[in-house]
């Protein structure tokens, strides 16, 4: 009975932390302040559950692939809101794709450019579903810990770049400056 009871434990923690290396948990995430931008944007504003972000993002995709026949392979997301504070029904948002330059558009879709800025800069692999929220985080957790350390503020909402060829997230936090890079959400 001992000896089954002790195989079973060792499954459940062997289980445990393959889970946990397969979702990034182990994976360390290095912070360093860099030039970062211009991005060329085409989105879409969205206000509610951050569930709902990966749809647009793929509304915006297919509209950039099939209409406009440009290709991205880089996705963003831009929250307004603090991401650590759990809002889900308030949560604003731009999300869609990088492209190498700004063409015109219908509504709904928007265009415009996350400026060049000095940032906190981090990335994750990206590799399963899990990095978007467990990787984000992780990274907003160390940069909140550095920027109280280095006595540094944001200068507007943090740039969330989704590379799929590279398989990683990269986190651009604008540090320090006069104006957000980022454009300002309209709600509209």
């Amino acid at each position: 009975m001992i000896k089954l009871a002790s195989l079973i434990g060792t499954i459940i923690i062997g289980a445990t932390l393959l889970f946990f290396f397969y979702t990034g948990m182990f994976d360390r995430i290095e912070l360093s302040r860099e030039s970062r931008g211009p991005y060329n944007l085409v989105y879409r504003e969205y206000q509610g559950p951050r569930s709902g972000v990966r749809y647009v993002m793929n509304t915006v995709y297919r509209y950039v692939r099939d209409t406009l026949h440009l290709e991205s392979g880089t996705g963003f997301v831009i929250f307004y809101d603090d991401p650590l504070s759990g809002i889900e029904k308030g949560s604003r948002c731009i999300c869609g794709v990088v492209v190498d330059s700004c063409p015109e558009v219908a509504v709904p879709y928007k265009t415009g450019v996350f400026r060049r800025t000095e940032a906190v800069v981090g990335s994750v692999k990206l590799r399963s579903f899990f990095s978007y929220t467990i990787g984000g985080s992780r990274f907003y957790y160390r940069l909140t810990k550095l920027l109280a350390e280095k006595n540094e503020t944001r200068t507007g909402p943090v740039l969330e770049l989704y590379e799929m060829k590279q398989k990683r997230i990269q986190y651009v936090a604008p540090l320090d400056g006069a104006v957000a890079p980022a454009p300002a959400f309209s709600g509209k």
